[in-house]
């Protein structure tokens, strides 16, 4: 069995394991950002199992605010509904049209209510609805985190299943339960098979251990998504990977340009920010600093065009990184109050407080140790309306540590 298939198996395995221990709760679905079309790939292929009773409704959209994205979860719901009522009536099986009256519900309310009224809707036939939130990009982690958190403890019938994308470092970091179900493809193993079948643009392989059925949604989902150019580009970026381990980075640098390029021309811009900044990081072991640099400061202006804040946060992270190593401290600073502001527009409270933290460490080895105090308390406000969990992941202990003894010295 490829890699892939396997991690689509464990994944819809602990998803289903979540809902029988516990039902009505939001299931988080953990993958990397780089995962996260073969992830929507597994919700579909679990949807399609011959056992499933559950439709599958699914929502891509980014989030730029609450009310634009519940709302039009509220009408894919509608539309998505009347597409199973469309197919099983062609089977001889009747469903009731598509109703909601809940003018004077807020939209988040409303979006809630219409994943019941489909469930209800379903009938004895099927065993209720899921829907996945599972967004491109988030814009407003803020808003994204504070939405996610409402649905979290409205109440919902079982017949319902809900669940919702928290890549690591997004903006759901301590606001859903740690478990949960987690795609994760082991990249030696990936690399091995797409070694073994040739060119990895013809789509995934199947290799006569599917079970009967599967092998034909298999080959269905392999072209709705256009697989093909995605896993050419994991492809080379384990390979680049593999040179850098070899201590190779110029190797690496031809791959992740190979990679980036091919990106840019399926237009995969997630991938093509992921390839920029592996790209920034084998000019760096290169010893290449100015093109890491612009590298970098490349992958965080794409990141923030399309929105994905805790992306863009990271690769101002390298650009802080790449200069603190240099001992050019006042550039580096800048970089890292850049990855801080990052971070707050994505709602990325942890990351905003060590992009802090390294913001003020930097000020103080550059003489401006009033802007670094200035720094490192607002770090600390930030932990402030943190919850304790939350809290204990950050580095708000090292921050107060520093202020203290900045104080410390100065007095």
């Amino acid at each position: 069995m490829d890699p892939i298939m396997r991690a689509a198996r464990t994944f819809l395995g602990e998803a289903e394991a979540w809902w029988r221990h516990n039902p009505g709760r939001l299931l988080p679905l953990v993958a990397d950002p780089s995962e996260r079309g073969e992830m929507v790939k597994a919700l579909r292929l679990g949807e399609r199992a011959p056992e499933s009773r559950r439709p599958l409704f699914l929502c891509e959209a980014p989030f730029q605010e609450t009310t634009g994205y519940f709302d039009g979860l509220t009408q894919a719901i509608e539309r998505d509904y009347e597409a199973v009522r469309e197919g099983v009536a062609e089977e001889g099986v009747t469903l009731p049209a598509y109703t909601l009256n809940a003018v004077a519900l807020g939209p988040l309310e409303r979006a809630a209510l219409a994943m019941e009224r489909a469930a209800t809707l379903l009938g004895d036939g099927f065993e209720g609805a899921m829907v996945a939130l599972v967004p491109e990009h988030v814009v407003d982690g803020v808003a994204f985190r504070q939405s996610v958190e409402a649905l979290g403890v409205m109440g919902r019938s079982a017949r319902v299943r809900l669940a919702v994308y928290a890549p690591p470092g997004g903006p759901l970091d301590g606001v859903l339960d740690p478990r949960g179900a987690c795609f994760r493809v082991e990249p030696a193993e990936l690399l091995q098979f797409l070694a073994e079948v040739g060119s990895p643009t013809q789509g995934p392989a199947v290799d006569g251990a599917l079970e009967d059925g599967e092998e034909a949604t298999v080959l269905a989902l392999s072209h709705e998504g256009s697989p093909g150019p995605s896993l050419e580009v994991r492809r080379l970026l384990l390979l680049a990977g593999a040179k850098l381990s070899a201590q190779t980075p110029a190797d690496a640098v031809v791959l992740f340009e190979r990679a980036r390029a091919l990106c840019a021309a399926e237009g995969l811009v997630m991938e093509e920010v992921a390839t920029l900044m592996g790209l920034a990081g084998a000019y760096v072991a290169a010893d290449a600093p100015e093109l890491a640099v612009e590298t970098y400061s490349k992958a965080a202006g794409l990141a923030e065009v399309s929105g994905a804040w805790a992306m863009a946060c990271q690769a101002w992270l390298g650009v802080g990184g790449t200069y603190l190593v240099r001992q050019n401290h006042g550039p580096a600073a800048v970089a890292y109050r850049a990855a801080a502001a990052a971070a707050a527009k994505g709602g990325v409270a942890v990351l905003r407080i060590e992009a802090l933290r390294l913001a003020g460490t930097c000020l103080v080895e550059a003489g401006c140790e009033d802007e670094a105090a200035i720094t490192w308390q607002e770090a600390l406000d930030v932990g402030a309306q943190l919850d304790p969990a939350a809290r204990r992941a950050s580095t708000l202990g090292e921050v107060q540590r520093a202020l203290t003894a900045l104080g410390a010295t100065r007095a």
